[in-house]
This record gives structure tokens, sequence and C-alpha cells, in this order.
């Protein structure tokens, strides 16, 4: 079995980091999240995971980064607010 390399994982991290940041600038004008629900954060995710199909199919691999950054980034959406759910959800009790 290969043993994980921390370090590279921790600068393929970075990089992943990296990529999220522009493309959420370059999204910035559409706003805030936080009032999405999971159900429509989860089709984005989609629509952004067959853009990045479309680009594995060019080969592009500029374009596979920046849909891959855009997957990514609606990741951290759902888990966001699903934990804001959840405290809500904890102060109601």
């Amino acid at each position: 079995m290969l043993e994980r390399n921390k370090e590279q994982i921790k600068k393929d991290m970075v990089l992943a980091q990296e990529v999220q940041w522009v493309k959420l600038n370059e999204n910035s004008h559409k706003g805030y999240y936080g009032y999405l629900t999971l159900k429509e954060l989860y089709v984005l995710m989609i629509e952004e995971t067959e853009e990045l199909y479309d680009a594995l199919v060019l080969g592009n691999l500029d374009e596979i980064e920046r849909e891959t950054g855009d997957v990514m980034n609606f990741g951290v959406m759902m888990i966001a607010n699903a934990r804001r759910i959840k405290e809500e959800q904890c102060q109601k009790l």
C-alpha cells in the first residue's frame, strides 16, 4: 500500500485553495450563498460538475483547474450552510 506524502498533500491543498479564491473573486458579483438551501447548492454544484466534465472531455487543463475550484467552492458552501443549520437547530433545543 502506498503511504501518503503529507507534505505533498499540504502543497496540493494550498494550490487548491488558491484556485478556489480566484474563482470566488471572479464570482463575487453573484452574492452571498447563505440564503440558498442545501438542495439549491447541490443543484448548482452538479451544474459545475457538468462544466468540469466538459473540460475533462476537451482535455483543457486550465478549465479543469477552474471548474474544479468552482465544484470545491460549492462543497464549502454546503458544509458552511449545513453547519449553520445544525447550530440553529441546537439553539432551538
